[in-house]
């Protein structure tokens, strides 16, 4: 893609740490020690973010923006995943 075009993919997942898990190892060490080079992600407040600072800054490192789930489009999480987008980065 073009340097600053944004870009959006999805994965299916079975836990909340698989999409985590898949890019670590399809990706070279390196690749993964350098944030600005992994994608954001979207992870349910009540799965990634609920178990106490140590887990929600695990996620938090790893580029995870939490969401609400029944909260609907106008919450954080998305608005800040929207603006990445449009930012040119990868969610």
């Amino acid at each position: 893609r073009r340097k600053g075009q944004g870009l959006v993919t999805v994965s299916n997942h079975v836990a909340s740490i698989d999409d985590p898990l898949l890019l670590a190892a399809a990706l070279p060490l390196d690749t993964v020690l350098e944030s600005d080079k992994i994608r954001w992600t979207l992870c349910a407040t009540d799965r990634c973010f609920k178990y106490g600072k140590v887990i929600s800054g695990f996620f938090r490192a790893g580029k995870v923006l939490p969401l609400e789930r029944g909260a609907g489009l106008d919450q954080w999480g998305m608005r800040a995943a929207e603006q990445r987008v449009g930012d040119g980065e990868w969610v």
